[in-house]
């Protein structure tokens, strides 16, 4: 009887030491992965609202026909450089040359010509002019999308119509 009196009585909880360490170290990857990718969509959304930014600023710079001297209009390639350099420069740095395709214009007679094809420039006066603009916006978190998604980049596209204004004349 003796020896049964010295024994203690087991301690609460001594079976469970170290599980708050364990619980910590399995949901922290899981935890991570899900910020990195709030980060990851946060940055496409803003690179995709700078394109949509530089579209709406391009769309407008190739409406008033970029007027030069004597009251000529520019030669559509001067204008299609233009309006490049327009959707770089708005964007403040955000979005890159080597990453911003091909940014085309395509003049229609009008609005219901629009569904047709139509000619491959900013267009003369009064026409209706689409200006569409890709960008290839590789991702932050790199490995991490791309072993979640098989991709490496996302393609972000932005179009606009909208109406030349009529040019002034040549005299």
């Amino acid at each position: 009887m003796r020896a049964a009196a010295r024994r203690r009585p087991p301690r609460p909880g001594l079976g469970l030491r170290g599980t708050s360490a364990l619980e910590f170290a399995m949901l922290v990857p899981a935890v991570v992965t899900v910020i990195l990718l709030c980060l990851e969509c946060g940055w496409q959304l803003a690179v995709g609202a700078a394109l949509d930014y530089g579209a709406q600023r391009a769309a407008r710079l190739g409406a008033v026909g970029s007027v030069v001297a004597n009251g000529a209009t520019a030669p559509d390639q001067a204008r299609k450089s233009a309006i490049r350099a327009l959707v770089l420069s708005s964007t403040g740095g955000l979005l890159l040359d080597q990453r911003l395709g091909d940014v085309t214009t395509t003049s229609f007679a009008g609005f219901s010509a629009a569904k047709g094809k139509g000619a491959d420039s900013p267009g003369a006066g009064g026409d209706v002019v689409r200006y569409q603009l890709t960008y290839v916006q590789p991702f932050i978190t790199g490995p991490l999308v791309e072993a979640l998604t098989g991709l490496q980049s996302i393609v972000h596209i932005s179009t606009v119509f909208l109406p030349n204004e009529p040019f002034p004349k040549a005299p």
